[in-house]
């Protein structure tokens, strides 16, 4: 699979493209594509964004891309609030503790995970049998197991809606990356702030927010882990020669 380059400085695909206001750095076109490998290795967390707006077709070919992401059973429990004005980024700033990005990004996405998803469960299982995905008789076993393992335990429901939308997150950024934005986590919030200014169900949990836009400079990429620090082997505290 390939993905467009990323100048360090991005601009809009070709056919959105305007004269970016006097003053804005202006990046060249991509002169080369590159694989999600690289899109992995160039991904780093944005915190000062171009004053340049991000095109509506931009960001739906995003979430269009990002609605590819994978989910448990395929339950998709994701549900996105795409906050595009300044007046609305305004009203989230006090509720994520001053975080300087809501206020400079051009787009703030609000990643809300329904916790309620799972009602859906035979609709979402139905859906498997008509794939192909399931027999008529796992079908009746699988939604038997559903049912057992969520009947009432609501935190259950919260971090499996929550997982799954975090893995939708994780894709959006980055086919934003490849699509030439940058983006940022902010995971440190005033959740019942947000669901009462916004008016959220109070059955869509806040997992995440993101900041969206293109980016002002390009920062050093955070250093990493050691691989031995964070893979165990078969066992806890397992080397990677240990059988």
């Amino acid at each position: 699979m390939k993905v467009p380059a990323e100048p360090s400085v991005p601009s809009p695909p070709q056919r959105d493209r305007e004269e970016p206001p006097q003053g804005l750095p202006v990046a060249d076109p991509p002169s080369e594509e590159r694989t999600v490998e690289d899109v992995i290795l160039l991904r780093r967390a944005i915190r000062r964004f171009a004053e340049r707006p991000v095109p509506d077709e931009l960001i739906l070919k995003v979430f269009s891309l990002a609605q590819r992401a994978p989910s448990e059973w395929n339950f998709q429990p994701w549900r996105w609030l795409v906050l595009r004005q300044e007046s609305d980024r305004l009203r989230l700033a006090p509720l994520t503790y001053g975080r300087m990005e809501i206020r400079a990004a051009p787009i703030v996405v609000v990643a809300l995970a329904n916790t309620r998803e799972l009602e859906r469960a035979p609709e979402h299982l139905r859906q498997q049998v008509g794939a192909g995905r399931l027999t008529e008789e796992e079908y009746e076993v699988q939604l038997q197991r559903t049912y057992a393992h969520f009947r009432g335990r609501p935190e259950r429901a919260r971090e499996f809606a929550v997982a799954n939308t975090m893995l939708a997150v994780m894709t959006l950024t980055l086919v934003a990356q490849a699509e030439g934005l940058g983006a940022g986590f902010i995971g440190t919030f005033d959740e019942d702030g947000i669901r009462r200014e916004f008016q959220i169900p109070e059955d869509w949990a806040v997992a995440t927010i993101v900041t969206l836009g293109f980016p002002a400079d390009d920062p050093p990429r955070s250093a990493r882990k050691a691989l031995d620090d964070v893979v165990h082997w078969d066992r806890i505290g397992g080397g990677r020669a240990t059988l």
